[in-house]
């Protein structure tokens, strides 16, 4: 009989020490996805209004790569939000899938830029937050379903899980409904 109950203690104790696990897994997976606290946001409405000082936007690999190296293919309105949002010192999220993309089209010499230095300075500046894969993404990519390569999914989950627009170039994105852009 005392058997049974140091089973049932020592189950009940591993019950509450898992589910301790799972809350403290889920508190570091939310710290890590963003390196400032994750903050409640108010799904955007209508139109991203660039003069929205507490807006924030994800960017696209092609937004992050020409915005880096001064290309005219970069659309005013977005060069603009970018500095108006480096300026303030936040606002500006850079998902790793987007730096994992812009890593290979340096390194397959697509596009002639300093990869490395664009890293940096993105790590070091305050106007831009890198924000990681994590699951709490993958479950909200599982649910983007009009747009279908998986890094832009990755893109736009990334966007609507921090309720966020994208700056961004690509047509199916724009089109998709899924999230505000500019």
């Amino acid at each position: 009989m005392s058997e049974k109950i140091d089973q049932d203690n020592l189950l009940k104790r591993f019950d509450s020490l898992v589910r301790e696990i799972e809350n403290l897994k889920r508190d570091l997976l939310r710290s890590l996805t963003v390196g400032v606290k994750h903050r409640e946001v108010t799904p955007l409405r209508g139109r991203i209004n660039p003069m929205n000082e507490s807006a924030l936007y994800v960017l696209d690999t092609h937004v992050l790569i020409w915005y880096f190296i001064g290309s005219k293919r970069l659309r005013k309105k977005l060069k603009d939000v970018i500095d108006e949002r480096r300026g303030e010192g936040g606002g500006i999220l850079v998902p790793t899938i987007v730096l994992a993309e812009a890593l290979d089209i340096a390194e397959k010499q697509k596009v002639d830029f300093d990869f490395h230095g664009m890293y940096r300075l993105i790590q070091e500046e305050p106007g831009f937050e890198i924000v990681g894969f994590g699951l709490e993404i993958f479950e909200e990519t599982l649910g983007v379903e009009e747009v279908k390569e998986i890094h832009d999914r990755i893109i736009v989950a990334t966007a609507k899980f921090y309720g966020a627009g994208i700056l961004t170039k690509d047509r199916i994105i724009q089109n998709s409904g899924e999230v505000e852009t500019l």
